[in-house]
């Protein structure tokens, strides 16, 4: 047996943290192979590990609205990931049988690997990317939080291990943007509709703001003109700017909170599912965030001069450089090989 085998769910929330501790593997010389759809490829590789292509890759999304269109498309986008999802169960499966890894790392989103490996007699060890959800996983639970940011409702054992955050180097971006800088992100799954964009532009129109925008399923089209201290783009490096940010409006996933809170930066929440809005709760009673309600310009001014949230933060901050998290994970998964 030799080397580790990596399985997430094919969505930037769920690989991306994986990246890391793939690093800090490959750089202590163990081999690492990681199964993820295709557009995950030269990330993978980026990092000194092997990218295996999954057979399917479903689309990952979540309609801004419900009505007739949204739910048609959502039941072929459930249709695909359960196609996909089984496609990646026998690839797990042939992959296992092939390279008898020392251990298998399982995101829980795709728990037939772990079912694969197990048939095989190879340990799992269990990835989450988010909360550490259900005490009831076997075995050692890598988690990807701070364990503050965890629901209260759950007491977890010397099982689970919270990891994170797990970031990837931060990128700076230069030069520096004029005036308080709001950046806008709802993440790469759950879709924002084009009212909700432009309400944010009517408030920081013509104000001495800078607003940047990653629209994600919505083409920055849909806007209409914008004016000059706005920007939108499907897409923008989030990291990156998080550095330059004075306000940060998000939907609350924990990869982009933790990215957050590594730059101190005040959070707006406006989470859309039951697993962001537990976070969010926690970030609020931190004093780390404020939850979006009524007026985003108003929210955004009062946290931007908030003592108490900076105080918060930059405690949160310290304690965030100051860790080795990466390193702290690889170290755990080895010895769950070993069975130590």
């Amino acid at each position: 047996m030799a080397g580790f085998v990596f399985v997430p769910y094919s969505a930037d929330g769920h690989v991306h943290p994986m990246l890391p501790v793939a690093a800090e593997l490959v750089a202590a010389g163990e081999p690492v192979r990681m199964i993820a759809g295709a557009r995950f490829a030269a990330r993978i590789a980026g990092v000194g590990a092997s990218a295996v292509p999954a057979d399917r890759e479903s689309e990952v999304w979540s309609p801004p609205r419900w009505g007739p269109g949204e739910l048609a498309r959502l039941a072929r986008v459930r249709s695909g990931r359960a196609v996909a999802l089984r496609a990646l169960a026998r690839r797990c499966a042939a992959e296992f049988r092939a390279r008898r890894p020392a251990a298998v790392v399982v995101d829980p989103a795709v728990p037939a690997a772990a079912k694969a490996a197990r048939r095989l007699g190879i340990p799992v060890v269990w990835f989450s990317p988010t909360h550490a959800r259900s005490p009831r996983l076997a075995g050692t639970v890598l988690v990807n939080s701070l364990p503050e940011l965890q629901p209260r409702r759950h007491r977890f054992g010397h099982r689970f291990h919270f990891v994170g955050p797990l970031l990837a180097p931060a990128q700076r971006c230069a030069p520096s943007l004029p005036g308080p800088l709001l950046l806008v992100s709802p993440g790469t799954v759950f879709a924002r509709t084009a009212t909700f964009f432009r309400s944010i532009v009517e408030e920081f129109a013509d104000s001495e703001w800078t607003v940047r925008m990653a629209t994600g399923h919505l083409a920055p089209a849909e806007l209409g003109p914008l004016p000059d201290n706005v920007l939108a783009r499907r897409w923008l490096p989030q990291r990156a700017l998080l550095a330059e940010t004075t306000v940060f409006l998000t939907h609350g996933g924990m990869n982009s909170v933790q990215e957050a809170l590594a730059e101190a930066v005040p959070m707006l929440l406006a989470p859309r599912n039951r697993e962001q809005r537990a976070t969010a709760r926690r970030l609020v009673g931190l004093e780390l965030g404020a939850r979006l309600r009524g007026s985003a310009r108003q929210a955004a001014e009062q946290l931007a001069a908030d003592p108490r949230t900076r105080s918060a933060l930059e405690e949160v901050q310290v304690r965030i450089r100051r860790g080795d998290t990466a390193r702290l994970a690889a170290r755990t998964l080895v010895q769950a090989a070993r069975g130590s």
